[in-house]
């Protein structure tokens, strides 16, 4: 069992890494990252205080539910904070891209959010034996889900309006990322062009009105 939970523990570093490597070369923007990124731990602590107070131990499947978790914690965070930037890039002030990037967003974000935990939700309600297993680990996910859409209502915004400046620019890709970057805009060119070749064959399908 401490093997196992070792593994977990690691599987759980290592996913934390990836996720802000990830980031980081989409945003090429250290404090963007960096905003995102604090999303993960600020989830993770508050939702060990609910396992505290829920009698949740540090176990297997807790711990996996964490670790399932990883990925969706950032969503909010991305959302919002892709939105506060185009705000920035309109010339807004950082505090009032934060308010107005926030504000726009925030259906898609919670959307984003209830979608999520009513896939997870209802697993802690699993009957029998099976269910007592998967109870902690149903509510763990779903709650450390929700704390992602809390923190990107309130830590994320108020990161981006102290640390963002007016007329941020995303800086320049170097090395790899200038390839990964390079790579990117090619497939978004050719993702264009088949968006653009299937309106044009829909418009001559179409029938003359």
């Amino acid at each position: 069992v401490k093997e196992s939970l070792a593994d977990l523990r690691l599987a759980l570093g290592i996913a934390i890494i990836l996720v802000v490597l990830i980031i980081y070369l989409f945003l090429y923007n250290l404090r963007g990252s960096f905003i995102v990124a604090m999303a993960i731990p600020t989830c993770f602590f508050a939702t060990f205080i609910f396992m505290y107070f829920a009698g949740f131990s540090i176990n297997f499947m807790t711990m996996l539910g964490l670790s399932l978790a990883v990925g969706v914690l950032v969503d909010d965070a991305i959302v919002v904070i892709e939105n506060i930037y185009r705000h920035l890039t309109l010339g807004e002030e950082p505090m009032e891209a934060a308010y107005n990037g926030r504000t726009e967003i925030g259906l898609a974000a919670i959307t984003i959010t209830f979608v999520d935990v009513v896939v997870f939700l209802p697993i802690a309600f699993m009957g029998g034996v099976v269910g007592q297993f998967f109870r902690s680990f149903g509510l763990t996910v779903a709650v450390a889900v929700l704390l992602s859409l809390i923190v990107s209502f309130t830590l994320t915004p108020m990161l981006a309006s102290r640390l963002y400046r007016r007329g941020e620019a995303l800086e320049e890709p170097k090395g790899f990322f200038r390839w990964f970057d390079r790579l990117y805009k090619s497939l978004e060119r050719v993702y264009r062009g088949a968006l653009r070749c299937s309106a044009e064959r829909l418009d001559r399908r179409a029938p003359a009105t």
